[in-house]
């Protein structure tokens, strides 16, 4: 038996943690369909309330001078912009050690 079937006919579901981006999660592992499948799960720490996420989201407050730098920066030609025409490599020669006995 397949294991979404036994999971599914046992009514169960797996709690587990995994590791992402350096950082342990906690996860619920269930059966949907013929697969597994894994859910991220939160602590209350992780969840936000609508006020403190309206909060976050709002317009962001910019000095006039900072704004005129940025504006600046994104008149001036960019180093690694993209060309349309290709750009002729030379080929550079490989250092080889020599082994002397």
């Amino acid at each position: 038996m397949p294991p979404a079937a036994a999971m599914r006919a046992a009514g169960v579901a797996g709690l587990g943690s995994f590791v992402l981006a350096g950082k342990e999660k906690l996860c619920l592992i269930r059966a949907k369909g013929d697969a597994l499948v894994l859910e991220r799960l939160f602590v209350a720490e992780q969840v936000y309330g609508q006020a403190e996420i309206d909060e976050a989201a709002r317009e962001p407050k910019v000095k006039k001078a900072e704004l005129d730098l940025a504006r600046e920066q994104l008149g001036r030609p960019r180093a690694l912009e993209r060309r349309d025409e290709p750009v002729e490599c030379k080929p550079q020669p490989m250092l080889t050690p020599t082994l002397r006995a």
